[in-house]
C-alpha cells in the first residue's frame, strides 16, 4: 500500500504562518488571500520566504489548502514507525527518487533504506527533505 503523510517537521514554517494568519484573523476570501500573499512575497522573514519556491503559493486554491486547511495530520518518523507497527505493516521504503538518492549518498548502509530510525536521523539533519510528502510503501508483515 502507498501512503502520503505530511511531515511535522518540513511543514514547522507552514505551522508558524498558520498560527500567524489566526492571530491577525486572515480572511479566507479571494481578496485576502490575494493581500496575504503579497506580505508573503515582500517580507523578509525567513519562514515566509522558505514559501517564495513553494508551487502552491502561486494559485489561489492551493494556497488556500497550504495555509488555510482547516485540519491537517502531521507526522514524523517515529510517529509513522508507531502506526505501521500497531497495524503489522512493515516499511518498504520511500518513493521519492531525489530523497531516496540523496539517502544512499550520505548512507553508506544500503540496508539503512528500510530503517525508520536511520531515516529520522536523516531527516533532522535534513528538514525540507520531505516538504511534499512522506510518500511511502508498505506492506502486511509477513
Amino acid at each position: 500500500m502507498k501512503i502520503g503523510l505530511y511531515s511535522k517537521l518540513a511543514r514547522s514554517q507552514i505551522s508558524k504562518i498558520r498560527e500567524e494568519i489566526k492571530n491577525m484573523g486572515v480572511g479566507k476570501d479571494a481578496h485576502s488571500l490575494r493581500s496575504f500573499r503579497k506580505i508573503i512575497m515582500k517580507s523578509e522573514l525567513s519562514h515566509y520566504k522558505h514559501l517564495h519556491s513553494v508551487m502552491d503559493l502561486y494559485s489561489l486554491s492551493e494556497l488556500r489548502d497550504l495555509l488555510f486547511h482547516v485540519q491537517e495530520h502531521q507526522f514524523t518518523i517515529p510517529d509513522i514507525e508507531e502506526c505501521l507497527s500497531s497495524l503489522g505493516l512493515q516499511f518498504c521504503g520511500f518513493e521519492t527518487e531525489k530523497v531516496i538518492t540523496q539517502f544512499k549518498t550520505d548512507s553508506a548502509n544500503s540496508n539503512a533504506l528500510y530503517d525508520l530510525k536511520k531515516w529520522n536521523e536523516f531527516e533532522i539533519s535534513n528538514p525540507n527533505l520531505f516538504m511534499n510528502m512522506y510518500q511511502f510503501w508498505c506492506q502486511k508483515n509477513v
